[in-house]
């Protein structure tokens, strides 16, 4: 959510302060899901 507006990220989206992610995982693969939400982003 930005802006209170709903916005479906693509490769080349960046977050930005006060956005809100909502994430839907499949069950047991929640801790995957944090880590992969912790790593920086790859350079190109």
């Amino acid at each position: 959510m930005r802006f209170g507006t709903g916005v479906l990220p693509d490769a080349k989206t960046v977050v930005q302060a006060d956005d809100t992610i909502y994430v839907a995982a499949l069950s047991g693969t929640i801790t995957d899901v944090a880590a992969a939400a912790l790593q920086a982003p790859e350079e190109s």
